[in-house]
């Protein structure tokens, strides 16, 4: 194993190319559901143009390195998806277990419940002030002092 700038430089491009083409795949896959509505048809189409784009590249040159990583990114990510539509029942939710968090399906959403009482409220506009308010330098006129 020869670990170098160039080897580094060529791996992070690749992994750049496959995150920017699995990120571009859920775009396109998202702006095809106006074409195609099953799911699954939309998916393994994009799927495909992934494979294709795998098929197609030159290894010899980095733009066809830069190629297959992105088919390669938008391959997974899409199949990852028809995989996701193809073993999820559609009457009930996949039992917890290896299979679900293999194709990544989400967690059941959290429920909050506020759990605040209403003995913790203490409403501060409603206490009644009993004391009275001196003003600000009202000493200067009280009776105790010697008029000027």
């Amino acid at each position: 194993m020869n670990i170098n700038q160039q080897t580094i430089t060529q791996a992070g491009i690749t992994a750049a190319s496959a995150l920017g083409g699995a990120m571009a795949s859920r775009v396109v896959a998202s702006k095809l559901d106006a074409v195609i509505k099953k799911p699954i048809y939309r998916h393994s189409l994009v799927a495909l143009v992934g494979i294709a784009l795998i098929a197609a590249g030159n290894t010899k040159e980095t733009s066809g390195k830069i190629m297959q990583s992105a088919g390669t990114g938008i391959a997974a990510t899409q199949l990852s998806e028809v995989l996701k539509l193809a073993l999820t029942p559609k009457d009930k939710p996949m039992e917890d277990g290896i299979l679900k968090t293999a194709v990544g399906l989400a967690a059941p959403e959290t429920v909050y419940v506020e759990s605040t009482t209403p003995y913790d409220y203490y409403d501060y506009e409603e206490v009644p002030n009993d004391t009275e308010q001196t003003m600000f330098l009202s000493g200067s006129t009280s009776s105790s002092f010697a008029e000027v």
